[in-house]
């Protein structure tokens, strides 16, 4: 899944309550505790390379790749 400088994430999932996406090397550099089921992160001062986005919570871990251009 490509990225360019804005990822919108929408969900239908309640249970889902954290947002995360981690560069190749699995360090964090996004993290945001969901209050809605659409969020837009701002990926615009990410350099250009592997990226996966999860979306957690109870009894529940959905993990995306995306690749930034």
């Amino acid at each position: 899944n490509p990225m360019n400088d804005i990822i919108n994430v929408e969900f239908s999932n309640e249970d889902i309550n954290n947002i995360q996406l981690f560069d190749a090397s699995g360090r964090v550099v996004y993290s945001s505790t969901v209050i809605a089921s659409k969020s837009t992160i701002d990926v615009s001062s990410l350099a250009t390379g592997i990226y996966y986005l999860n979306l957690s919570g109870t009894n529940f871990l959905s993990t995306s790749k995306l690749i930034k251009n």
